[in-house]
């Protein structure tokens, strides 16, 4: 079922109903683009919905906590009890640490070596514990407090945190080469390298153009000594096989893909529409430890 409206869009399988929520689990991933949503059914194993909400949340503003309180009073979704609840904050800037020598205390100096600490932020981590990582970025304050205020039992996770985690799910026991991904947002993408041995290398970068984005891939790949015309590279997110960035990185990158669903999880046949190298953070947030 599709419906469109006030939201966007809207695919639900025919099952779906109020009356099973508290047997799904309720992912939300907030941007300064749009807010999407999907439900999982733990029972059957399967997303059963979809929504995509052309509002958003300025992540960066002090007007974010508004913005989503405002947000979650009107979505009609959030107004069911679900059995479990995650929230995506998709923003720029975050540090990565090996997990064997993370030490709590100093998270926040972790984060400020790459990025400065307002005083209306406070540091979050996420541990990626399959994968020996702990993911460590900044949220207002406020924004925090909000979501806990809405759902105390809320989990809330940086949408690079289920990037990387829906990765390593795909690629960790098929990896033969040194890979590169690129997973694009309106005003940033971020870009990770995977080799046989781990993660090689993560960063985001802010473009406008798609010579921007271009300058940034080739760059990492010459840093790394990667060959543009042997390193696979896939793409992932905002992204269309028509667009000008599509097109430059086609001219230059030897092997281009677009990421495909991962397979370790079901979807409805009514999530069919959605082309699969959409919103991979939201779904892949299930695999989250």
């Amino acid at each position: 079922m599709n419906k469109a409206g006030k939201t966007g869009i809207k695919l639900q399988d025919k099952n779906f109903s109020p009356e099973i929520t508290s047997m799904c689990n309720l992912t939300v991933e907030l941007s300064s683009s749009y807010i999407t949503s999907c439900v999982y059914d733990t029972i059957n194993n399967e997303f059963i919905y979809f929504e995509k909400n052309n509002d958003s949340i300025a992540l960066s503003s002090i007007i974010a906590a508004k913005e989503f309180k405002d947000f979650i009073s009107e979505n009609d979704l959030l107004k069911n009890q679900f059995k479990n609840t995650t929230f995506l904050i998709r923003t720029q800037g975050c540090t990565l640490v090996p997990l064997n020598i993370y030490n709590q205390k100093y998270q926040s100096s972790y984060i400020e070596f790459n990025n400065p600490l307002e005083p209306e932020f406070i540091v979050n981590s996420d541990i990626l514990q399959s994968i020996n990582l702990v993911n460590i970025y900044k949220i207002q304050t406020d924004l925090k407090n909000a979501v806990l205020d809405f759902n105390p039992h809320a989990r809330i996770l940086h949408s690079s945190s289920a990037l990387i985690k829906g990765l390593f799910s795909i690629f960790k026991n098929k990896m033969s080469e040194t890979t590169a991904f690129v997973n694009i947002s309106s005003a940033y993408f971020d870009m990770i390298i995977i080799s046989t041995e781990g993660l090689v290398f993560y960063n985001s970068f802010k473009y406008k153009t798609a010579e921007d984005l271009l300058y940034y891939v080739l760059f990492v790949f010459e840093q790394l000594k990667l060959k543009p015309l042997l390193t696979p590279l896939y793409l992932s997110g905002d992204i269309e096989t028509d667009s000008l960035i599509f097109e430059l990185l086609y001219k230059y990158i030897g092997k281009l893909y677009i990421l495909k669903h991962n397979t370790a999880l079901k979807y409805s046949y009514a999530l069919d529409t959605i082309q699969e190298h959409y919103y991979f953070s939201l779904f892949n947030s299930e695999l989250c430890e």
